[in-house]
């Protein structure tokens, strides 16, 4: 084998090692991330250790749904061709909640939030996202999709429950979905406000922030679970999301974000809040707890924040 051949092979070896070092992993990452690749993937169960804050908020929203048993039902719709699930609580009032989970997470997970709006006297829908728990679905669109999901669900409300508003209340990504969903032509009056837990300004830049705080490079995992989720959802991630379209959000809206929060940035949640145009919006700052981690840390302060925004908009 002569001279040229021989750097040919050494050079071709190290573009493919290269791509097995560099690229893989971002294809991999998204994968654990974005796509659930066997039905027990983000099922409604969490175990994990007794004392981890995961653990506890799945039980506490478990023990939520146990002691109201006897006012829940299971419902489901058909959205995009999928069908999807929740439970709905009937507690005889004229009004209801969706709460909207984040990634990774399903509705016994979102019933840790509800104890407010049930003591403000509005019925309870929680639901499985699309792939999620136990609704079909295999990608997760970090809300590109999934808030016409939502506007699914606050059509059944209205339409076979006979609730005339309907408050949407989400976490993390669930805050995007919801924002979404509030400002898209098709969504309807009675949709009377939405309330966001941690919202960030992209998905991109939240997912950065986790990068960063595992001390992983951005390149080019980063770019290449953008690409991917681009392909699969329709949109950059990394440069779409709720900092493009706030200046829509004309519906009132409560902010709850945490001062310790480190994948949305405070300082972004502010300029969220300063960019929205909405008449009616509130942003509440919570001294204690990490992303996602609010209610359980600040329990008082979320759920009168919460009982206040109910009884201004949707009571």
């Amino acid at each position: 084998m002569d001279t040229f051949w021989i750097i040919f092979l050494i050079v071709f070896a190290v573009i493919i090692m290269a791509g097995i070092m560099f690229i893989m992993p971002g294809f991999i990452i998204y994968r654990v991330l974005l796509v659930r690749t066997k039905p027990e993937k983000w099922n409604r169960y969490y175990e994990g250790d007794s004392d981890d804050e995961l653990t506890v908020i799945h039980k506490l929203g478990m023990q939520w749904g146990d002691k109201y048993d006897a006012y829940r039902t299971d419902v489901s719709i058909v959205s995009d061709g999928l069908k999807l699930v929740g439970q709905y609580f009937d507690f005889g009032g004229k009004n209801a909640v969706i709460i909207v989970p984040g990634r990774m997470e399903a509705l016994y997970y979102s019933m840790h939030y509800t104890e407010p709006y049930r003591a403000a006297g509005l019925n309870v829908l929680v639901i499985d996202n699309r792939a999620h728990g136990n609704s079909e679905g295999k990608y997760n669109c970090v809300g590109f999709k999934e808030w016409a999901d939502v506007l699914k669900w606050a059509e059944f409300l209205h339409d076979e429950k006979d609730n005339k508003k309907v408050v949407l209340h989400g976490i993390c990504v669930g805050s995007a979905t919801v924002l979404y969903a509030a400002i898209n032509e098709k969504c309807p009056d009675y949709v009377a406000g939405i309330v966001v837990d941690g919202m960030y300004e992209t998905f991109g830049e939240s997912t950065a922030n986790h990068f960063k705080e595992r001390n992983k490079p951005l390149f080019p995992s980063l770019y290449l679970i953008m690409w991917r989720l681009k392909r699969k959802c329709g949109v950059n991630a990394a440069k779409v999301g709720p900092k493009t379209c706030i200046n829509k959000m004309t519906k009132p809206i409560l902010f709850l974000h945490g001062v310790k929060d480190e994948y949305s940035a405070p300082e972004k949640a502010q300029e969220l809040y300063d960019k929205c145009p909405s008449e009616h919006k509130k942003l509440v700052w919570l001294k204690e707890g990490k992303h996602s981690r609010l209610r359980m840390h600040n329990e008082r302060e979320y759920d009168v924040a919460v009982t206040e925004f109910v009884n201004n908009f949707a009571n």
